[in-house]
């Protein structure tokens, strides 16, 4: 774990002490963190098989090549919080206070990042350790502290203590926390075990927020290693309960798109290796475990709903369709068989199409939706269940056009897919570029395939297959497949977690060969359309004597036909393998087929490919890494594509674009199938190029570093160069690029001048422009991620070749502004120390007597009433010559001390020399003054200081007082009567408080 025991991680005690790991032949050991533990180290290390951490394993994934493996995330947002003091109401009131931080700065990161969003830099606030101590801000010993919003604010309420939250989320860094992860080598050599342990987790997790009291004395039992109450352990549950479960995201669930919004974060404060951003982020996806039995909730959730609505409609098939009244088709079946392992019964609730099915299950008016997709759009409304089977993604186009071997050539072409269908994302993320077209149905696409307003058409393998074989034969054919899978499982309307749980352990206990009988029968030559047998019979026989004589007729057109569509199956085949350079591959490497067209470039014949190894082929000094990158691919259901150079049988080199896609019987992959392009020509060509370049680059080299002499001289320059055309930038140097903390050049050019402008400059500086004003002047500017920065600006007009251009150049005056920030900082400090005692840090009697005597003519005007107390040490001089000096600072610090802790904010203390003190008192009268020199006095004489050799030094304190008085008319005066009482104090016996007369 990531901290120490507390309902933060209930979820996996549930699943230990009520059996769900151990149903699965789990023996499950919980640690609790202990001081110094990295849970990342012991996970890698395998000290530890799983673990959980906050979003900066992320980082550390990224960073270090770590190859972790995110299994789920039981907190949407961070319970990590700032807690202020109940007086200050926003951030920007932070500035100049002290503020409690964990020790790493990483863990640190929402609450800068939220700070530095209020315009706070580490440079604006003091930094405190944590102590993990509410003292630390109750005693005001801080103005603020992190902490986890299910822990600190229940002891600060028991407390009566005001405060304020101030929650990252809110100003827009969601970070992800208690993150269950592995390492994907783990994952690959035991793929049940992790399997088996996220299935047993979630349900365990599920369990906890289902019964929160149980779970809390559970914990209060076996895991309350902290020692707190069952009311703090409910108040925490209630807490994480709505960090775990939001509206339309299921629990625990990881999104890619975040987990990289989180490391933007991270990168923002210099925490991230650039090359990172590139990586990809393993995200598990659960398989199905078989369980046989139901929980009692389970069971009475079955018992009081039997009946569960479903979407259907009529053009899905081979999923489903209505046929005279009756739902056939692959979809039905399926959810017979889940009829048969819950008891429930599905109510059809007919749509009428896919979209609607989607708005329906928005909208609760259905329960399920069968076989469906999981996407970024419906799990906002859907939870889904383990997949039930896999479909693949096949693009259809008209027949005259050929196979295709790369989906790239669909660049800028229209793609039809359905409304509402995951395949759209699916093709967008990879393929950005391909013009989507929505349709309503599969029928409408294929219509517009005919008529050329699509130039391929999108879905499932089986439903292209179908369609094609009922109606288009001849007319449409599959001309390429998509690498990713379709994922199909039950997507479970998102406030109903039991029926989820229910149908999760259905699915879990189907048997595969039943799910693949049912998917042979409604695919391919095995589909079979359904008939009435009865009430046909006797009219068939009385018709059988005519149908026999018209076959002889029918049955000549007929073979006419088939051997026509055999020919063209054939030809379609034979210009597939004559054409298309293709081979399959199976895992360990060795070639088990090769098309005409790869044996012909190659130059071997058939029976010496099918003895070869595919890396035989292959010239590439790295090939044993690219085959190790395939694998990996192919093995994930990826495709991978590379450039190969290849060699022939007799020795000569030749170059293919390869696509890689796996290669799989049912669903187990057995190897890939690589479809090759020639472009050994583009290669020569790129050669031959390279050779012109290097040509043109030698005979006007003398230009080229003329050329860079000048660019040296730009882009050397501490001045940013921006030239301008028609107020679009179209040139810039070096310093520009970096001043304005753009990526390239290329990022910068094509911004007019408006986009690099402050608001309220803008018109100061169109006004500049058009009078060709020349002369340096003050902007703001506007850096890429939009914020200002202070410039000094100077530019000129002129013309070349007809065109008008603008010529600016600009300094960041940031680094001056802040010296001068800095001066000014420095020119309070001196004066700070001019006015403080070094020892101390007490003002000195100087600063003091301006002080005061500024507050004694407050007193006087507004007949406030105001006393002065000098204090003195007793016998300090014995101290000095016993101890020495260094041990008589102590004292005087152990003094000061005291006087802090027991004075107010509003009095002011000063070292008026040596051992004396004066605190002047505003707003108190003599009977008040007298109390707190008492309480002083009295503290002071229990005070006990230890010398460098362990001896205790005691000392007791005389204190003098005098009241400021309407008659005097300055504070020497008041001063000189309490410093005439203290010595009274002193020759009374000393350890005494006087009044002066």
């Amino acid at each position: 774990m990531k901290w120490r025991n507390q309902f933060q991680f209930a979820g996996y005690y549930m699943a230990k002490e009520k059996g769900f790991y151990k149903e699965l032949g789990l023996d499950v050991d919980i640690k609790e963190l202990e001081f110094g533990d990295d849970v990342v180290k012991k996970v890698m290390s395998n000290e530890a098989d799983f673990g959980v951490g906050d979003s900066s394993v992320f980082l550390y994934n990224a960073n270090r090549d770590l190859n972790l493996l995110f299994l789920l995330a039981a907190y949407q947002t961070s319970p990590s919080v700032l807690i202020t003091k109940g007086d200050i109401k926003d951030i920007s009131s932070l500035k100049d206070k002290r503020i409690i931080f964990n020790d790493g700065e990483i863990d640190n990161v929402s609450i800068d990042s939220m700070l530095y969003s209020k315009g706070l830099t580490q440079n604006s606030y003091t930094k405190v350790p944590n102590r993990f101590s509410l003292d630390e801000l109750t005693a005001h010993k801080a103005d603020a502290m992190m902490a986890y919003v299910s822990n600190e604010p229940y002891g600060l309420k028991k407390r009566g203590y005001k405060f304020n939250i101030f929650d990252p989320a809110d100003y827009g860094y969601k970070f992800y926390d208690d993150i269950l992860f592995t390492s994907n080598i783990y994952a690959r050599k035991h793929p049940k075990i992790v399997n088996r342990f996220y299935a047993a987790s979630i349900k365990g997790w599920n369990y906890a927020f289902s019964h929160i009291d149980e779970t809390v004395d559970v914990i209060l039992k076996k895991y309350n290693t902290q020692l707190k109450t069952k009311e703090a352990y409910r108040y925490e549950a209630g807490v994480l309960k709505k960090l775990a479960l939001k509206q339309g995201v299921a629990f625990g669930d990881i999104d890619q798109k975040r987990i990289i919004d989180i490391l933007k974060v991270y990168d923002s404060l210099g925490f991230l290796d650039k090359r990172s951003m590139s990586l990809q982020y393993d995200i598990f996806v659960p398989k199905k475990i078989r369980s046989d039995s139901f929980t009692k909730l389970e069971a009475d959730y079955i018992g009081k709903k039997r009946v569960v609505s479903m979407c259907v409609n009529s053009d899905l098939m081979p999923l489903e369709t209505i046929k005279n009244g009756t739902l056939i088709g692959i979809e039905p079946e399926v959810m017979n068989l889940l009829k048969i392992k819950t008891g429930l019964t599905f109510k059809q609730i007919k749509t009428k199409n896919f979209e609607e099915s989607l708005k329906f299950v928005r909208d609760k008016k259905c329960d399920i939706l069968p076989l469906a997709v999981k996407t970024d759009e419906n799990k906002k409304y859907m939870n889904f269940t383990a997949p039930l089977m896999d479909a693949r993604i096949s693009f259809a186009t008209t027949s005259d056009k050929l196979f295709m071997n790369d989906i790239s050539v669909l660049n800028g072409k229209k793609v039809g897919v359905l409304k509402g269908s995951g395949i759209k994302s699916k093709i967008m993320f990879k393929y950005p570029n391909i013009d989507i077209v929505e349709v309503e149905n599969l029928q409408e696409g294929f219509k517009k395939l005919l008529k050329n307003e699509l130039y391929a058409m999108a879905e499932s393998t089986m439903r292209l297959n179908y369609l094609i074989e009922d109606k288009y034969v001849g007319k449409i054919n599959i001309s390429s497949q998509f690498s990713d899978l379709l994922h199909l499982g039950i997507g479970v309307r998102n406030d109903d977690f039991v029926l989820l749980s229910i149908l999760n352990r259905a699915v879990a206990s189907v048997n595969e060969k039943d799910i693949s009988d049912i998917y042979n029968r409604w695919n391919g030559a095995n589909r079979q359309k359904t008939a009435d047998n009865g009430a046909l019979v006797y009219n068939i026989i009385a018709l059988f004597i005519f149908i026999i004589l018209i076959l002889f007729f029918v049955s000549v057109r007929l073979n006419v036909k088939l051997k026509k569509n055999l020919r063209e199956f054939h030809r379609m085949l034979n210009t597939f393998d004559k054409n298309v350079v293709a081979v399959i591959v199976n895992l360990d490497g060795d070639i088990v087929h090769a098309s005409h067209a790869f044996i012909a470039i190659s130059g071997y014949t058939e029976d010496e490919l099918l003895r070869s190894k595919f890396l035989k082929l292959v010239n590439n000094r790295n090939k044993t890494e690219i085959f190790d990158n395939i694998i990996d691919a192919v093995i994930d259901g990826d495709s991978y594509r590379t450039e190969l150079e290849n060699i022939k049988k007799n020795g000569d080199l030749y170059w293919t674009e390869v696509i890689f896609n796996p290669e799989a019987i049912g669903r187990n992959i057995f190897g890939f199938h690589a479809i090759m392009h020639d472009i050994t020509l583009k290669k020569e060509i790129e050669h031959i190029s390279e050779n012109l370049e290097h040509m043109v680059e030698i005979r006007t080299q003398e230009l080229l570093d003329k050329n860079r002499e000048i660019e040296h001289i730009l882009d050397t320059t501490m001045e940013g160069i921006l030239i301008f055309h028609n107020s679009i930038c179209i040139n810039a140097n070096k310093s520009a690029i970096e001043i304005g903390g753009y990526d390239s050049k290329i990022d910068l050019i094509g911004r007019t001048i408006e986009e690099v402008v402050a608001d309220e400059y803008k018109e100061l500086v169109k006004e500049n422009i058009q009078r060709n004003y020349m002369k340096p002047y003050e902007i703001m500017g506007v850096k890429k991620d939009g914020s200002t920065l202070p410039c000094l600006v100077k530019g000129h007009t002129f013309e070349i070749n007809g065109r008008v251009l603008r010529i600016t150049t600009f300094i960041d005056l940031t680094y001056i502004k802040e010296k001068e920030a800095q001066l000014i900082e420095v020119q309070k400090e001196l004066q700070e120390q001019a006015h403080k005692d070094y020892l101390t840090g007490l003002y000195n009697r100087r600063y003091f007597a301006e002080l005061a005597q500024n507050y004694m003519a407050l007193f006087h005007r507004e007949r406030k009433e105001a006393c002065i107390m000098m204090i003195d040490i007793d016998l300090f001089k014995n101290i000095n010559d016993t101890h020495g000096h260094a041990e008589g600072d102590k004292v005087i610090k152990t003094l000061v001390a005291a006087l802090i802790e027991h004075t107010r904010h509003s009095d002011i203390i000063a070292r008026f020399g040596g051992e004396e003190f004066v605190v002047l008192l505003p707003n108190i009268g003599v009977k008040g003054a007298l109390h707190l020199a008492q309480k002083i006095r009295k503290n002071v004489e229990t005070l006990e200081v230890v010398s460098d050799k362990n001896e205790i030094i005691k000392f007791t304190i005389s204190i003098g007082i005098s009241e400021i008085n309407s008659d005097d008319d300055s504070i020497e005066s008041s001063i000189k009567r309490a410093d005439n009482a203290m010595y009274k104090a002193k020759e009374g016996g000393r350890n005494r408080v006087e009044l002066s007369g």
